[in-house]
């Protein structure tokens, strides 16, 4: 988040509570908030990730159709196989 946002939301909360220290509080704990949830995600089985950009060129380039707001990894390496394997069936 960009310092400037962080700025915003601190004179947001600061306005809805009318405390500098409880602004400061609530938009600690906003922070620790988004940090946990960048760790979680990070921490999920392979299977659960979204596919990566590299995975969906590669696909792309491939010439594989999907969706690409639901595309995991696990589910993208299952395409790019299945697609290599046609590609050396073809020849």
């Amino acid at each position: 988040m960009e310092t400037t946002n962080y700025v915003e939301l601190y004179n947001t909360i600061s306005e809805m509570v009318q405390d500098k220290d409880v602004a400061i509080a609530i938009l600690q704990e906003i922070g620790k908030d988004r940090r946990g949830k960048q760790i979680a995600e990070m921490q999920q089985p392979p299977r659960q990730q979204m596919a990566t950009g590299k995975q969906i060129s590669f696909l792309k380039s491939l010439g594989v159709t999907f969706d690409i707001n639901t595309l995991t990894k696990k589910e993208a390496s299952a395409l790019i196989e299945q697609a290599k394997a046609k590609q050396q069936n073809a020849m």
